[in-house]
């Protein structure tokens, strides 16, 4: 049965006045960061809206991720009110919001959160950080002891590159720079470091993506912006050989890799070891459509029996489906003004 929600509207969080002044101060601003918003007709939006939960959400750099407490984390890296600051929302799985803030830095990377609700996400550009929320988005603490990869020649800001929780409650930092997996408490707190080599022996070479633990098989996975999946040791030794992935990617708490191949509405299990697909699952959605490039599907995410479904969408913030049967469960809507 297809259910269909819309959000409540909540009272706009604070701003990050201080470190949005030193940004300002510190950086010049290109004129086009002033435009950046989910109503920017420049960047062929699917028509002008203002969502009414979040009237500063940039949907255009909107990210998805799915904690291991079941919460759906939506993240984006500016903010109508703010160009430099980004943006967390914290939802449960039927889109009730659980908390919300403007309060976090200018590029949002990844968001994830442990079993306990503990959020944990990356900031990078000016901030160069893993911040850490509480489960209503308020800061706990933050860590900026990351490189910016200023002495690597085209290197750029992309550090740190992702993190993501473990079911033992623990976070995982990829330090693309400091070629390492950066090891936190389950609040927050830098407990160790694992320096990270290539199966020779040789150092890392900078591979950007996104970090998975698989603590029950005490290993790590490295998905990467070209959509291969290479795998690591506990002693961050890179095992095997890289396989190449069928689509959207991502892995479960208990180490378990699917991806979403839109082209056939698809949701396939993987192997990370062969690289073989384990299992096929036909999902209840329209495929992607390459005349119809601002609803493209970008972002997974799996709890328990449910899959998540991201589309680069102006207020449709997921879409929820049974894994087994590949059935539409729900679709989440916010609440949405049409804009002129």
């Amino acid at each position: 049965m297809k259910m269909m929600h819309s959000l409540p509207q909540l009272p706009p969080p604070a701003c990050r006045f201080i470190k949005s002044a030193l940004f300002f101060i510190v950086a010049a601003i290109p004129a086009h960061a002033q435009d950046y918003s989910f109503t920017n007709t420049k960047i062929n939006a699917p028509g002008k809206y203002q969502l009414t939960a979040a009237p500063s959400y940039a949907w255009f750099s909107s990210k998805m991720s799915v904690g291991l407490d079941g919460k759906v984390l939506l993240t984006c890296s500016f903010t109508d009110s703010m160009p430099s600051n980004g943006f967390l929302w914290i939802l449960d799985s039927t889109g009730k919001t659980l908390g919300m803030t403007e309060d976090v830095g200018r590029t949002v990377r990844n968001a994830t959160s442990n079993a306990k609700g503990i959020v944990a996400l990356v900031v990078q550009h000016s901030d160069h950080a893993v911040v850490f929320y509480d489960a209503k988005a308020n800061m706990i603490t933050e860590d900026s002891e990351y490189s910016q990869g200023r002495e690597y020649e085209g290197a750029g800001f992309a550090n740190p590159q992702s993190v993501r929780a473990g079911p033992s409650g623990k976070f995982y930092a990829y330090d693309l720079y400091g070629k390492q997996i950066v090891v936190y408490s389950d609040s927050g707190k830098r407990e160790s470091a694992i320096p990270l080599q290539m199966i020779e022996g040789g150092e890392l070479e900078f591979v950007k993506g996104q970090l998975y633990p698989d603590e029950k098989n005490k290993r790590f996975f490295l998905i990467d912006t070209k959509g291969f999946l290479h795998l690591f040791d506990a002693e961050g030794k890179m095992t095997g050989s890289p396989h190449k992935l069928p689509g959207i990617s991502t892995v479960t708490g208990e180490g378990r890799v699917y991806s979403y191949n839109a082209s056939k509405a698809m949701l396939v299990e993987i192997s990370p070891d062969a690289g073989d697909a384990i299992a096929e699952i036909p999902i209840e959605h329209e495929r992607y459509n390459e005349n119809d490039p601002d609803t493209f599907e970008d972002f997974i995410g799996i709890h328990g029996d449910k899959l998540f479904l991201h589309r680069h969408h102006p207020y449709e913030l997921f879409k929820v489906y049974d894994v087994s049967s590949g059935s539409l469960l729900e679709v989440i809507n916010a609440e949405h003004t049409a804009v002129e």
